[in-house]
């Protein structure tokens, strides 16, 4: 029974290799029961990510070694442009972006020290290591949501997977419209948990995380002494000392691994998505001199995300040397993609921003023997960018044809039921989105319809006798954009 009276329902089962949240550590830390805290971050670092235990002789070496020296302060740990602060406020929400990152540690080998005082490696116990894989496998999951125009919806601790995994969510949804503020969940009314927040808002959660861990990673090598650690933690300038050297730690941690994973695997994604190459072709000026600009000219002309990527992969370069002798081109692509109410009003402005980007972008094609094959560049940017995407006003047919169908099965009626395999089409769409010429081979059970196009992405039948695409593929149909459901959908 929901808000407009009965509904069909489902149940729906989903799984996962682990369902440890950030959430889990939470509860023992707030209840303050450093016991079962510590036998979770055991459990999950030896049975969920498989790290050994660290080695007593090693931990005591290094003891004897640096045990006479301070740890870092994490307050001096500043820099002029804003970077991560051991002592920065874990409450405050994050911005969008992900910290810079922090200025370099130590002096040039050889220079002279402004501290007199001899300051201790930081040695990185099994916790530290865990948090270190949390991280990473976090900033990979949110690559992926960003460069995939993905909204997970409720971004909270307990929707956090330690394994980096996208299993709790939501009112999730993919971007129609690229809108870097565009809140998938109308009961977000702040936007906390926007698209464009979605970076900022899982390293906050690092942090949050990071609290739980503090005492466990801030003790270092002495983490199984526990008559030395409990002896800490029960004195509270002790216990800073651990919160302080585990800070150093952590902001090593936030600034490198989780940082610089992000940018690296959002920059690869991106150049893939462009058709820009492999990993070994990215280029740092892309960032600035195509990336940005395509976001910001895709938001001021309200551009669709995923129907951008599928055309620009259709765009010839044609043996051309820049845009400039490429214009009738340009101006079908940019024309295919703006609304025909945006094309009278905006259309001449909109081909002249493009060339900002496209002039670089075409740049990149031409001078590069690897990227100049129009047909090679379009069928590899084909096969990572979807023509099929599980979009909000998809779903909602599916819903409606489903509610439908089964009301006439429980009347019995005897009415023609034409769309009654929508569901199983738009399941099989979703196993193969990218609709690409493998798809209408015969090693992949499907044929071309006799009424098909060359295009792959038209209507095909597949070997269940399905139509597939069609419709489901190109511009979001007016009442579709922009869907929002609550968590209650």
């Amino acid at each position: 029974m929901r808000e407009e009276g009965g509904e069909p329902g489902a149940i729906v089962c989903r799984v996962a290799p682990s369902w440890v949240r950030f959430g889990n550590f939470e509860i023992f830390h707030y209840r303050k029961d450093r016991v079962n805290l510590r036998k979770l971050a055991e459990y999950v670092s030896q049975q969920v990510f498989n790290l050994p235990k660290d080695d007593p002789q090693e931990m005591e070496a290094f003891t004897e070694k640096f045990g006479h020296m301070e740890c870092h302060n994490p307050a001096d740990l500043t820099s002029a442009n804003g970077d991560l602060k051991g002592k920065g406020k874990a409450d405050e929400t994050p911005s969008s972006q992900p910290t810079p990152t922090a200025a370099t540690e130590g002096a040039a080998e050889g220079a002279p020290t402004a501290d007199p005082v001899a300051r201790r490696p930081a040695y990185r116990n099994r916790f530290a290591k865990m948090y270190e894989q949390i991280a990473i496998r976090t900033a990979l999951m949110v690559s992926g949501w960003q460069s995939t125009g993905f909204c997970h919806g409720v971004i909270n601790t307990d929707n956090m997977s330690v394994l980096g995994l996208t299993i709790d969510y939501g009112p999730y949804a993919f971007l129609d419209k690229y809108d870097p503020e565009w809140i998938c969940n109308h009961s977000d009314a702040e936007g906390r948990y926007a698209f464009q927040q979605q970076p900022g808002i899982c390293l906050w959660n690092l942090g949050r995380l990071a609290l739980t861990l503090e005492n466990l990673i801030g003790a270092q090598e002495r983490v199984d002494d526990l008559e030395w650690l409990g002896q800490h933690e029960s004195d509270p300038e002790k216990e800073k000392q651990l919160k302080d050297a585990a800070q150093d730690i952590v902001v090593d941690i936030l600034n490198k691994s989780f940082r610089e994973t992000f940018l690296k695997d959002y920059r690869e994604r991106m150049n893939a998505k462009l058709g820009l190459g492999g990993p070994e072709h990215v280029r740092k000026e892309d960032l600035a001199k195509i990336l940005i600009p395509v976001l910001s000219w895709m938001d001021d002309y309200e551009v669709d995300f995923h129907q951008f990527f599928r055309e620009l992969a259709g765009y010839k370069i044609q043996n051309t040397l820049s845009v400039e002798n490429n214009l009738e081109q340009v101006e079908a692509f940019v024309k295919k993609l703006l609304s025909s109410t945006l094309w009278q009003a905006r259309g001449s402005a909109a081909i002249e921003e493009s060339k900002v980007w496209l002039t670089a972008y075409h740049s990149r094609l031409v001078e590069s023997d690897a990227l100049k094959d129009d047909e090679e560049r379009q069928t590899r940017m084909n096969k990572v960018n979807p023509a099929f995407v599980l979009r909000n006003w998809v779903a909602q047919r599916v819903i409606e044809r489903v509610t439908e169908s089964v009301r006439k099965t429980r009347e019995e009626s005897q009415e023609e039921d034409p769309d009654k395999d929508l569901l199983d089409r738009v399941l099989w769409m979703c196993q193969h989105p990218f609709g690409d010429e493998t798809l209408a081979s015969s090693d992949a059970g499907l044929k071309k319809d006799d009424t098909a196009t060359e295009d792959a992405c038209k209507i095909t039948r597949n070997d269940a006798g399905l139509e597939a695409y069609g419709e489901f593929v190109g511009p979001v149909p007016d009442w579709g954009q922009g869907i929002q459901c609550s968590c209650s959908s």
